[in-house]
């Protein structure tokens, strides 16, 4: 499980209403949490925008 993944849930969001609270989709949400995408090398808005939805540092949810 990522450092996402971990947060998000322990928020007791889904992924939609992350997605709808950050502004980035699902889907690369969803991509984030499987490794398909690596968050460490996205775009700093998305990144900063997930952790302001998730009330957490953007370190909470990245490996930098």
């Amino acid at each position: 499980m990522t450092k996402l993944e971990e947060m998000r849930k322990r928020r007791g969001i889904s992924r939609a209403q992350l997605a709808e609270a950050s502004g980035v989709s699902a889907r690369t949400i969803e991509a984030y949490e499987h490794e398909l995408k690596d968050i460490n090398r996205a775009a700093v808005e998305n990144v900063y925008r997930i952790a302001k939805a998730l009330y957490c540092k953007i370190e909470d949810i990245t490996n930098l």
